[in-house]
Formats: structure tokens, C-alpha cells, sequence
């Protein structure tokens, strides 16, 4: 063979030469994305309980969405996070697994369990992985002057909007700080006094906030 190609050095290097333009023409042809599309095989479970403690929502929440969707085929590993008021179940699965199959068997699991959850959950919601709604930029916002609640609302309120103007932004999310609340401490013995539940307290505090229309206003 090497003998043949330097008896044809001509041949020889018309050859090497259409390789390598054809490697050139092949190369500027491949499609390049930032966000390549990629099916990533993890779906997470987002499952709302306001106003429980983190150990609350293990046990209650957590623990009971993870021993359903541990039946789902395909599962290769699952990881949860409790926080306060709200549950994390991340579920991934082996490569090659129809994530719409995954997707509906995950729901069909944790619809059955839903009569065993606390009343007052919201109902889970089931997000396939997608690279491209992880966050392009992140800012991190601080202040000398003002205290966490004061900052988050200057966020939220002027900050956020302003962002969300500009051309090409598709969301902006709003993490850290503190949200303004009033924390009400209940006097027990009082309470009983006056057969009164701490139910009871919270369905009237929660009646007591309801927004009501008051009308529509007409300029003549």
C-alpha cells in the first residue's frame, strides 16, 4: 500500500485532500446549541403544605411520595428535600426510559397516595428535567442600609419588573430574604377558657383576610 502511494504521489494527495475538505464541510455543518436537546432521564415532584415545619414535611409528605414512585420502572436512584412548607421529590432514572411514560406513571402513583396526605396539601406537581429552563444568569442582591424584608420587597417590587422588561428575558424567580408576616402567639389556658380550638383561630384569621369585590366604578 505505501509503495502504491508513492508511485502515485499525485493520486496520493488528491485523496488526502478531498478527506480532509470533507472533514471540513462536516465539521461546519454540525448543529452547536448552548442548551443541547437532550432528554435528561429525572422528573421532580414539587408538593406544596403551607405552614408545616420541615420535620412535618418529611414525615407526612416525603416519605410517602418517595415509598410510591420507588415502585416506578426504571427508577435508578430518588432524593428529596424538606423545607419549610414545601416538598422536593427528585426521581432519576435510567438512560433510555420514555420520560412521557415516566412522566405518567409518576402521576398515576402519587394520585393514589393523595387520601393519605394531609388535607390541606396542594396537589404535587410533576416537572420533566429540562436544561433549558435552568437559569442563564443568577444576581445576588445586597444592602447596607436595608434589612432582608425591606430588600426582598424592593426586589420583588421594582427590581424583578424592570428585569422582566427587557427583551429576551423569558422569567425571573425570586429567592432569599424574608417575606413580612405576623407571627400570633395563643394563649392555651385562655383558649380552653373559652372552649375555644386553635382551628378555630385559624379559619377566622383566614376569614378575616379574604379579599371581597367592592363594585366596578363607570366615568360618564
Amino acid at each position: 500500500m505505501t509503495e502504491k502511494a508513492l508511485n502515485y504521489p499525485i493520486t496520493t494527495l488528491m485523496i488526502f485532500t478531498g478527506i480532509i475538505l470533507l472533514g471540513f464541510i462536516s465539521f461546519s455543518k454540525l448543529p452547536v446549541s448552548l442548551l443541547p436537546d437532550i432528554e435528561f432521564p429525572e422528573i421532580t415532584i414539587v408538593t406544596e403544605y403551607e405552614n408545616a415545619s420541615p420535620k412535618e414535611i418529611e414525615h407526612l409528605v416525603t416519605k410517602q411520595i418517595e415509598e410510591a414512585v420507588a415502585s416506578v420502572s426504571g427508577v435508578l436512584d430518588i432524593s428529596s428535600v424538606s423545607s419549610e412548607g414545601v416538598s422536593i421529590v427528585k426521581v432519576r432514572f435510567v438512560w433510555g426510559k420514555n420520560m412521557d411514560f415516566a412522566a405518567m406513571e409518576i402521576r398515576e402513583k402519587v394520585d393514589l397516595i393523595k387520601g393519605s396526605l394531609p388535607q390541606d396539601v396542594k396537589k404535587s406537581i410533576v416537572l420533566k428535567y429540562n436544561p433549558a429552563d435552568t437559569p442563564i444568569m443568577s444576581l445576588s442582591i445586597i444592602s447596607p442600609v436595608f434589612n432582608k424584608i425591606e430588600l426582598r420587597r424592593i426586589v420583588e417590587k421594582e427590581i424583578k419588573p424592570a428585569i422582566e422588561r427587557i427583551d429576551g428575558v423569558a422569567a425571573v424567580n425570586v429567592t432569599g430574604g424574608l417575606v413580612r408576616e405576623i407571627k400570633i402567639n395563643l394563649d392555651i389556658a385562655r383558649l380552653y377558657a373559652n372552649n375555644l380550638s386553635i382551628p378555630e383561630i385559624i379559619d377566622a384569621l383566614n376569614f378575616a383576610n379574604y379579599n371581597y369585590p367592592a363594585g366596578s366604578i363607570k366615568k360618564e
